[in-house]
């Protein structure tokens, strides 16, 4: 029966990702299949991370401003095997980007998708409907008012973006609701909960400040609810869920591969670079209040225009956060009721046992209910403490970007408040009525078409905010001459290997002619002057400024440089010419002979 179960919970969300990336490709159709992206910055770095993934390589995550890598390279793996299937296989996307975007959206689109899967089994069967529907409106509403907020970021990355601050919002969902499923006693979800937080482990250095606590919270709930009047049985667990246990730690082995094989191979290695930081440069504190002004801020949805950091708090003003609440009061209050509502007392007179009346542990149909919105309760308030530590803990200026995965916290507490009402409403429409009456005609109607009605709903929510839901790319006119002058340098000049040298403004530009470079097969390297100019580019590519003579005699230069300095280079070198890349960036370089 259990496994019965497990196959078709497996198959429903399956399904529903399938109709959730099936979603995101109509309303992406254009970005996807037909504009061309060509990446520079941070995406063109880790876009040299996934071709040596691409060929089985050890990688390491992405690179951190303080000098190491993230933990691990799971995402570029799955970034990996989609630019090998949809671009090179199948050619269906005109750039490897957009493969690797197909990717990101089918992670995620499980990762939400078994969120959803896993809350609604807790719930009977009319219940869990009423909560499907009701969790797929308030995901509109929420990740819509998400992507908006995103407009407001002087990056401006979609609420799909593949930048790496944004694509741990779902696994970390994800992570949170299977650790509360099985907090309540679930453990077949363990090697759900353990996948979710390997992504995370691998994508975020302070992702462990998570995981660690909430999974021993989880599986210590788990095994108190095992071991209950049964004292000294702690391999409960282990005997109740071999398999999930078998599984998680097959994932475990898995994505610990690239972690040990840069801590035997490399020296220093990855790691050790991480604990030299914590050791000796990190020591920035931040105060309490901050940090819970901090979480706040996300939840009105509204940051500061044209800025990755907020003001108020980086210029401490405590009249000028409090201005700030007053302002969006209107959104704190709808978050205090989808809050407090699941501590309502039962309203007796309307025959419904709301969240606060008693309940027998041996009714099936509500019981579930009750586990999982307490179990949800313990892991998240334990989520918003750890939150609150790594709000007094970051480094840094408290930037938007450092804490996205707070949007999948304020879900969280929104699932806990749609399967209080698809509870409620379920109890509701489910007391019988005398036979024939107008009332059991009224629940048998409501029952039958409620769910729909509320589907359609959020259907509609979604067409409405279809826009926040769409890539937000880089200006096409600008992707365009971007690769139009990549082409016809390539064709000026025929000679390889090439030396990058670059003014510290056009680092950007750089890392996108590097990996222009690497997918035409052509041999480069990059003069380095800065620390972090190996981490980058890859230590195997970035030749100290005053060795690139010695190392690489014969190397054609390209210099990536201001327009100003452009000029100056040319100035009296009528041999050399100059390729716009933006407005403001031009690459210069001698065309062969």
């Amino acid at each position: 029966m259990k496994r019965e179960f497990q196959i078709k919970r497996s198959w429903a969300i399956a399904f529903l990702a399938a109709i959730i990336l099936g979603a995101i490709f109509l309303n992406n159709a254009r970005p996807i299949f037909s504009d061309a992206h060509y990446e520079t910055g941070d995406l063109a770095a880790n876009s040299l991370q996934v071709i040596r993934a691409k060929h089985f390589e050890l990688v390491l995550g992405n690179y951190s401003r303080f000098g190491f890598y993230h933990p691990g390279p799971a995402f570029f793996y799955v970034y990996a095997a989609g630019e090998a299937l949809f671009h090179d296989v199948l050619g269906i996307v005109p750039t490897p980007l957009n493969a690797q975007m197909i990717g990101l959206y089918a992670l995620s689109a499980f990762f939400f998708s078994a969120s959803l899967g896993v809350m609604s089994s807790w719930l009977d069967r009319d219940a869990a409907k009423w909560f499907i529907s009701i969790a797929l409106l308030l995901a509109a509403w929420h990740f819509g008012a998400v992507g908006k907020f995103y407009t407001f970021s002087s990056a401006r990355p979609g609420l799909l973006c593949i930048w790496p601050p944004c694509v741990l919002v779902f696994p970390f969902l994800c992570f949170l609701i299977s650790a509360a499923s099985i907090a309540a006693g679930g453990g077949r979800d363990l090697h759900l909960m353990t996948l979710s937080a390997c992504f995370l482990v691998h994508g975020h250095v302070g992702m462990p400040l998570f995981v660690v606590p909430i999974t021993l919270l989880a599986y210590i709930s788990l095994l108190l609810r095992l071991t209950a009047n049964k004292p000294g049985r702690w391999l409960a667990a282990w005997r109740a869920f071999p398999k999930s246990h078998w599984v998680a730690a097959g994932i475990i082995s898995i994505f610990l591969v690239p972690i040990l094989a840069d801590l035997l191979t490399a020296h220093p290695s990855n790691v050790r670079a991480i604990f030299e930081h914590l050791e000796n440069s990190y020591g920035e504190k931040k105060g309490l209040l901050r940090s819970i002004l901090y979480l706040t801020h996300f939840a009105a949805y509204t940051p500061y225009p044209s800025s990755s950091v907020i003001p108020v708090f980086e210029n401490f003003d405590l009249r000028g956060a409090s201005h700030f609440i007053g302002t969006h009061w209107r959104a704190y209050a709808l978050w205090s009721v989808a809050i407090v509502t699941p501590f309502f007392p039962a309203r007796r007179k309307l025959g419904v046992a709301f969240p606060g009346a008693k309940i027998s542990d041996t009714d099936p149909v509500r019981y579930g209910a009750k586990k999982i919105r307490s179990a949800s309760y313990l892991v998240i308030g334990c989520a918003i403490v750890l939150t609150l530590a790594w709000g007094c803990l970051q480094e840094g200026p408290m930037y938007y970007f450092n804490a996205h995965f707070n949007f999948a916290i304020y879900y969280s507490l929104l699932l806990v408040f749609a399967v209080t009402v698809a509870d409620a409403i379920g109890t509701l429409v489910r007391r019988p009525g005398a036979p024939g009456s107008d009332t059991a005609n009224w629940k048998a109607k409501v029952r039958q078409v409620g769910p729909g009605l509320i589907l359609l709903l959020a259907i509609a929510a979604f067409v409405r905010a279809a826009p926040q839901f769409r890539d937000r790319s880089d200006d096409s006119r600008q992707q365009a001459l971007l690769a139009s002058s990549l082409e016809r340098a390539l064709k000026s000049d025929t000679i390889r290997p090439k030396l990058l040298v670059f003014e510290g403004q056009a680092w950007v530009e750089t890392v996108g002619v590097a990996l222009y470079l690497e997918r035409a097969g052509i041999e480069w390297y990059v003069a380095s002057y800065a620390p972090n100019i190996p981490l980058i580019f890859g230590r195997d590519r970035a030749i100290p400024e005053k060795e690139t003579s010695g190392r690489v005699p014969d190397a054609s230069v390209w210099r990536i440089v201001s327009a100003t300095t452009s000029a100056e280079l040319r100035t009296g070198k009528g041999d050399l010419i100059a390729l716009p890349l933006t407005g403001d960036i031009d690459l210069v370089l001698r065309p062969s002979p």
